[in-house]
């Protein structure tokens, strides 16, 4: 009986299915590797160590895959949920799907990914206290942006730096306000009431048009300044 115990152990398919799920990992198929993984977890049940670290492995192979709601099932299977790993894996699932508050509760031990979660968040001063100071995105009052539009048109998007879009607003606007004002001095009546609206249109849209360049202008700065610090920082070897 002993010998035969003996015979059944050793002839664990487990190794053989890791490593050709190994192989398939490093060749990159890793729909079919996962599929291994899971084939080894399942003759691993009744071995609670092993079972997590498979468990583990299968979830980062998903989050490669930007599968993470497989990846959060996987991660649920796992039976000692106080080990570190456990908890980095369950909030980097969270903050890849941008659900920034579940992330932090399971990063709130590490004080770099708690700072990273506040630079995603644009909380760029809970971030410096973290990290030390670094320098702040450029910003635009998108009111400001408005209010110089409606004085004079075209002025908030020199605001912004955008000058050509500026003087072609400028022009529009002034061009179809003059022929408007043009064909009312000369009594011709529905071409007043067609450019006079154009001038209309274009004015009210530059308006809006600059509040909204402003919102963009901030958000693209921002973005690119919380990339730049992600590099600066290393925090992308945080990434699957």
């Amino acid at each position: 009986m002993s010998f035969l115990l003996l015979f059944v152990a050793l002839a664990s398919p487990v190794d053989p299915i890791l490593g050709f799920a190994q192989q398939l990992e490093r060749e990159n198929d890793l729909y079919r590797a996962i599929l291994e993984y899971k084939r080894a977890r399942f003759f691993l049940a009744d071995d609670a160590k092993r079972f997590d670290s498979l468990s583990l492995k299968i979830a980062r192979l998903y989050e490669r895959l930007g599968d993470y709601t497989s990846a959060q099932t996987v991660l649920r299977e796992v039976h000692d949920t106080l080990n570190p790993a456990w908890k980095f894996e369950m909030g980097r699932v969270y903050f890849l799907q941008n659900q920034y508050d579940q992330a932090r509760v399971y990063w709130a031990s590490w004080d770099t990914l708690r700072g990273w979660i506040a630079l995603r968040r644009g909380d760029f001063k809970t971030a410096s206290q973290i990290f030390g100071v670094f320098p702040l995105p450029p910003r635009k009052r998108p009111w400001i942006a408005a209010t110089l539009s409606a004085f004079v048109p075209g002025l908030g998007k020199g605001y912004l730096g955008r000058w050509g879009d500026g003087i072609y607003s400028f022009l529009l606007t002034v061009g179809t306000a003059a022929l408007a004002y043009h064909h009312f001095r000369s009594g011709h009546r529905w071409p007043t009431y067609l450019y006079g609206g154009l001038a209309a249109f274009f004015y009210a849209g530059n308006v809006y048009g600059s509040w909204i360049a402003a919102k963009a202008f901030n958000r693209v700065h921002q973005k690119r300044t919380i990339a730049t610090m992600e590099v600066t920082l290393g925090l992308w070897r945080y990434l699957p």
